[in-house]
């Protein structure tokens, strides 16, 4: 589902290779088949959740990653009775397990549900046996598993019932039935911070899951660098099965200088005994630390959108950002489903997400309330950092066109460490009309409590008391950034340059608009420093590389789509096509300019329905020219 959740997911994925799968529904051929949903209430839901899901159980998502949705919102207010029932299961032995993922994003107002079992068939009457109440789901995605061993030697059916009254959205996805060894612990991730000052103690965390059917209890957990080890036995951890836990060695690992570091780490013997599945047991972790403290900016990315009635809470909180803050804040508004939104950000950062409002700060702090914007910003304003980032940008008013340049000083060398450039375009002071525009607002009447004002305007703020501040108008070099604009491998102080070239669209204000380098890093999916700049500001020259116009046209298209430049270079450029999130589907090779011109008719017949990016890399210089397959 989200990209920052990666190991959560990778973990349900790997745990089906390690154990015997009796049954397994993830959704991704896009139907609930073998299972069922059944509408028991019949009630009609409330319009605020109609985009979301259907009257009952309904498969969501895209091809990245799918799943299923129930909501016990209705108009009128009302008990939900929304079934998703497996078929028949045969269970052979001790040790199996119900094992499925479910959230419900909106922390006040989370749905609950039942798992019920059923010995005879799938009719709902036949669900008699209630064998777990889950009052109200976690906001994040989280793994839950029920022993099934009280039906050994019987056939069963199980369903989740969402049985919850007036309250949000139920999301649930990869449900198994799977028989577990009786004694196996995962290393799922080691927890050291990647970057860290120098000549500091630095604790070693793992992050560990009981992956075996008895309650796990004791362990021993060891880390080495070298020829240096060190060996915790811990007890009481008392784990049931699937269920994780961070652990933190009693030994701290301090380098003593500034350096690149290795880190191996094991857990092994759960409850005294030998691993039955020992291959998952290790890890490693390569961890920087640093003497220098880099001037440091901070991304703040919010997800938002017109219809989202709590959303006020996030314009709120980011216009403290902006007007507080703004000697290290990177404010950038993410819209979703309204006029400002842009498909190449909002889609990849909506699957980040659990819910609007939320967002990340530096991506380190990932998929928050608004209401920790600020606190999470003052905890990674001083961070250690290994990068510098310099953002310049001129704008032709001629030809409309912003050219943006990233400059990257790395202050320690790496080795295999992928550093990325991102470009984001903003705009502030943003105003439409139509019913579109309005503000969809629950805080209207007081009865939410205060909020910066937004108690003492109506639901929805019609458009024309409206403004939109830090809207994301474009996002260059893709959600994960550019492949390969920085090295893997870098010395120290060396500096890295790109530029990025957009045309602003004509009812965009200059004025009003900021241009935004960072620089992320690909493993972790953190941004690490950044810099922000008026767009528009004439006070830096920095020529345009290439020189001279681009078009591709038509656009939208369906089979073939013509490029047309008009400038001169006996260098090589480079034309490649991108998904919006970053990842190579074509290369084209290279563009012969030497002529001064050139014009191609490119065939993309066999890509998918979608936005993507053609880029043109000249040296260190990129221009991008979105474009949209139909």
């Amino acid at each position: 589902m989200k990209r920052i959740l990666t190991l959560l997911f990778l973990g349900a994925m790997f745990m089906q290779t390690q154990a015997q799968v009796l049954f397994s529904q993830d959704f991704e051929s896009a139907t609930i088949a073998p299972m069922k949903a059944v509408d028991v209430d019949g009630r009609t839901i409330h319009p605020n959740v109609a985009s979301f899901c259907g009257p009952t159980w309904t498969i969501v998502g895209n091809a990245e990653n799918r799943q299923v949705v129930s909501t016990s919102w209705f108009n009128p207010v009302g008990v939900a009775d929304d079934w998703l029932i497996s078929p028949a299961v045969e269970i052979t032995q001790a040790n199996t397990f119900l094992v499925w993922q479910a959230y419900s994003p909106d922390a006040n107002y989370r749905d609950g549900y039942e798992v019920r079992i059923s010995t005879t068939d799938d009719e709902v009457a036949s669900f008699t046996t209630i064998a777990l109440t889950v009052p109200a789901e976690l906001t994040t995605p989280n793994i839950r598993a029920l022993r099934l061993d009280d039906y050994v030697g019987t056939t069963i059916h199980f369903a989740f019932r969402n049985n919850s009254n007036d309250k949000f959205l139920l999301y649930m996805d990869n449900i198994s039935v799977q028989v577990f060894k009786s004694n196996d612990v995962v290393l799922r991730s080691v927890n050291v911070e990647k970057y860290n000052p120098a000549d500091t103690d630095i604790p070693v965390r793992v992050n560990i899951q009981n992956y075996g059917g008895d309650q796990l209890t004791t362990l021993v957990f060891t880390w080495s660098l070298g020829e240096e080890s060190h060996t915790d036995t811990l007890s009481n951890i008392n784990l049931n099965t699937l269920v994780t836990r961070e652990l933190t060695h009693s030994v701290r690992f301090n380098p003593g200088a500034a350096g690149e570091y290795t880190i191996n780490v094991s857990v092994t013997e759960p409850n005294g005994v030998e691993d039955e599945a020992p291959e998952d047991n290790g890890g490693s972790r390569k961890l920087y630390t640093l003497a220098e403290q880099l001037p440091k900016k901070v991304v703040v990315e919010e997800a938002t959108g017109t219809w989202c009635g709590w959303c006020p809470r996030g314009t709120v909180a980011m216009d403290i950002i902006g007007s507080q803050h703004a000697a290290v804040a990177i404010p950038i508004a993410v819209h979703n489903s309204d006029p400002m939104a842009i498909a190449e950000y909002d889609t990849p950062f909506g699957g980040t997400i659990g819910g609007y409002p939320s967002g990340h700060v530096d991506r380190k702090q990932v998929d928050i309330d608004p209401s920790t914007f600020v606190a999470a910003l003052n905890g990674l304003r001083n961070r250690r950092v290994p990068v510098q980032v310099l953002t310049e940008s001129v704008f032709n008013e001629d030809t409309r066109t912003a050219t943006i340049k990233g400059t990257a000083s790395l202050s320690i060398p790496t080795e295999a460490n992928d550093l990325r450039f991102v470009c984001v375009v903003t705009e502030s002071d943003v105003r439409g009309t139509g019913t579109a525009w309005n503000q969809v607002n629950f805080y209207a009447g007081g009865g939410n409590g205060p909020m910066g004002g937004y108690e003492n305007l109506p639901d929805p703020v019609p458009a024309n008391q409206m403004k939109y501040d830090f809207v994301a108008r474009a996002l260059l070099g893709g959600f994960d950034g550019l492949e390969n604009s920085i090295p893997d491998a870098v010395e120290a102080n060396e500096t890295f340059e790109i530029e990025f070239s957009y045309v602003v669209p004509q009812a965009y204000n200059v004025e009003n608009m900021k241009a935004i380098i960072f620089v992320l890093d690909e493993e972790t999916g953190e941004i690490l420093n950044g810099d922000i700049v008026d767009l528009g500001q004439t006070t830096v020259s920095v020529p345009l590389v290439p020189t001279g116009k681009t078009s591709l046209y038509p656009n939208p298209a369906t089979e073939t789509i013509n490029l047309t430049v008009d400038y001169q270079t006996d260098a090589p450029v480079n034309v490649r096509i991108y998904t919006t999130y970053g990842q190579l589907v074509r290369d084209l090779g290279l563009l012969n300019l030497s002529s001064g011109s050139a014009s191609e008719r490119i065939n993309i017949a066999d890509l998918q329905s979608g936005m993507y990016l053609l880029e043109l890399r000249h040296k260190n210089a990129v221009t991008g020219l979105p474009f949209t397959k139909l």
